[in-house]
């Protein structure tokens, strides 16, 4: 089945923002998939599938923060977890790189990635799930405290076979 997400007012992109900023003293989460000195990122948001209706994403993944200084971060070990209204949810897999954008521009940087799913529990009973989409994204303040991310997603799904 075709998979197309678009956020609750039915724009085509839907707003994730940074819960918290990113692992470290002030905030502390499980960073022990990412490797010292790399942060993980969590980021949230909410949208509409078509097909499934209401669903809240959710996406953690790490950070290089190295290339920052030549305009783009790898981050890698990317989950996203896709929480439908009935409770039912859906897992994907994904890393990519960032790529930042001429300084004074906003969005400051964007990155089309692919991410894979994984699996799907539905019913409370896990399930195959395989298929992938597409990132379109962009991010927007970028290192500022009102950091957030606009994200396309666009591509297939079937679970159960």
């Amino acid at each position: 089945m075709a998979l197309e997400m678009r956020s609750l007012d039915g724009v085509e992109e839907i707003d994730f923002f940074v819960q918290g900023k990113t692992s470290g003293a002030e905030n502390p989460v499980d960073d022990s998939n990412c490797l010292p000195d790399f942060p993980l990122a969590d980021q949230r948001g909410k949208g509409v599938m078509p097909t499934y209706g209401p669903v809240d994403i959710r996406f953690t993944f790490c950070v290089d923060p190295t290339g920052i200084p030549q305009g783009a971060i790898d981050y890698f070990n990317a989950k996203a977890t896709f929480t439908l209204a009935n409770g039912d949810e859906l897992y994907a897999e994904g890393e990519g790189t960032v790529i930042i954008n001429n300084p004074d521009a906003n969005p400051k940087a964007f990155f089309k990635d692919k991410f894979y799913f994984t699996g799907a529990k539905v019913d409370g009973e896990m399930k195959p799930a395989s298929g992938f989409f597409m990132t379109d994204s962009k991010v927007f303040n970028i290192f500022t405290p009102r950091e957030f991310t606009r994200h396309k997603l666009t591509g297939e799904l079937k679970i159960g076979e």
